[in-house]
């Protein structure tokens, strides 16, 4: 498991508040801010909740310019 993995499954597990940020505008925006819900290591894939937007998102790690925990 690489360290890309183990920080991903402990956002999910301290139900972190992340930025993430899109290569592509979904609904008109790429920065999305909220919870990862899910990421599934053999699909490359997460489920991403916006706190903002109240809507779940799903996401391949090829289209995801940066993700970051808030502080």
């Amino acid at each position: 498991m690489t360290e890309n993995h183990v920080l991903l499954n402990k956002w999910i597990q301290e139900n972190s508040l992340l930025t993430v940020k899109s290569k592509k505008q979904i609904r008109g925006q790429n920065t999305f801010r909220g919870r990862l819900l899910s990421y599934q290591s053999t699909k490359q894939t997460l489920l991403f909740y916006d706190d903002d937007l109240k809507e779940v998102f799903h996401f391949s790690l090829s289209e995801i310019k940066e993700i970051s925990a808030k502080k």
